[in-house]
């Protein structure tokens, strides 16, 4: 998987994430709500993501000033998120009540489609 990969991936799940999450703002907030709830399903995902995240860091390692580099640096900061969400449950589930709330909400859903167009662009333009 090179950088192009990785960078389309990304754009096109944060881009579609960050829209469906602005204009369907309370069915996701009502959907994020349920999960967390769960904690098999919390568990499920925090499994899937350390396992995806373990096997492109492992795949991918470039320690460059170039998308590469920041591409891998995301991996890395998203890794130790999940392991440290695994080692201390209690803290990601208060963190989580935050990230419900309104106004943190919103905000998240602008940020991840900025950050898709951004990635969006970095694939149709610079790559």
């Amino acid at each position: 998987m090179n950088t192009s990969e990785i960078v389309q991936l990304l754009g096109v799940v944060y881009l579609v994430f960050g829209l469906a999450f602005v204009f369907n703002a309370k069915y996701y907030k009502w959907v994020v709500k349920d999960a967390i709830k769960s904690k098999t399903t919390v568990l499920f995902w925090w499994y899937a993501s350390l396992v995806i995240g373990f096997i492109i860091v492992n795949f991918y390692r470039e320690w460059t000033l170039s998308g590469d580099g920041l591409i891998t640096l995301l991996w890395w900061i998203a890794l130790f998120k999940w392991v440290f969400a695994l080692m201390n449950p209690q803290w990601f589930a208060k963190f989580s009540k935050v990230f419900l709330k309104w106004k943190s909400f919103n905000m998240m859903s602008y940020a991840l489609t900025i950050v898709g167009i951004l990635l969006m662009y970095y694939w149709f333009i610079v790559l």
